[in-house]
């Protein structure tokens, strides 16, 4: 019963994908099927920071939570949208002529992942009429911001951090520490599954599902260093070997 389920789920979701993407925007093309998901959307917000930085280029910007989206957004809404084939925040954002320009003259002022929205500007006037035209339209809806996080000033004068999509967002560069952050995750999750009662097989599957993905996610928005990486090869032996992972007569390599 439980695999015909999820086989009736998948036929819905593919139909109901195929239907929406011909309306979605492009600025929530980080969710479908052939995307990286929310790293998507974090290398669009990485190259626009650094579009904005290495031609001098004002950039402000305002990130927003909604509160609670999945239980305070009206089902009555969700099926006019559906009916209609509409996403009209994204549409609306869109029209508007406040909005951040590369070079090469492509425009972007807001990228749409789940409940989470950040929005872009040239100019803090522009950011705070794209902030108010959000606050206007979620209201309507009924639904409230969980949380306005707006840097002061230009991307210049963003010195405290903070977190976008899991990622930390600051002018002072955070890669180090984020590193450091997955690599402490990643030895916690190592530990625990070598410490399990598992059997070899299901101790690799393991680490595959639950523990690599904790550096995967990072790997493509951060940059790692070739020595950070050693480092974590080392550490991820050295936890292996202590677990008695490999055979001590073992000549091949565990992974």
């Amino acid at each position: 019963m439980l695999t015909t389920w999820k086989l009736l789920l998948g036929i819905v979701a593919d139909q109901l994908e195929k239907h929406m993407s011909h309306y979605m925007t492009s600025a929530q093309t980080g969710m479908g099927s052939n995307t990286r998901g929310a790293e998507h959307q974090l290398l669009v917000d990485r190259t626009i920071c650094q579009d904005s930085s290495r031609r001098h280029t004002n950039l402000v910007m305002a990130r927003i939570d909604y509160k609670k989206a999945d239980d305070s957004i009206p089902q009555s809404w969700i099926l006019e949208c559906l009916s209609t084939c509409l996403n009209p925040l994204s549409n609306m954002l869109e029209k508007t002529q406040y909005r951040y320009q590369f070079k090469s003259g492509t425009k972007k002022n807001h990228l749409f992942y789940m409940d989470d929205i950040k929005l872009y500007a040239n100019k803090e006037r522009d950011i705070d009429l794209l902030i108010h035209f959000t606050q206007v339209y979620s209201k309507d809806i009924g639904m409230t911001f969980g949380g306005l996080k707006r840097p002061n000033g230009t991307i210049k004068d963003l010195e405290e951090g903070y977190k976008y999509l899991g990622i930390m967002q600051s002018n002072i560069n955070p890669e180090a520490k984020e590193r450091h952050k997955a690599i402490t995750e990643y030895k916690k999750c190592l530990r625990q599954i070598l410490r399990s009662q598992l059997n070899a097989k299901n101790q690799v599957m393991a680490i595959i599902t639950y523990t690599l993905p904790v550096l995967r996610y990072q790997a493509g928005i951060i940059k790692w260093t070739e020595e950070a990486i050693k480092e974590t090869d080392i550490a991820t032996r050295k936890l292996l070997t202590l677990h008695g992972a490999p055979h001590p007569k073992s000549t091949t390599r565990y992974y």
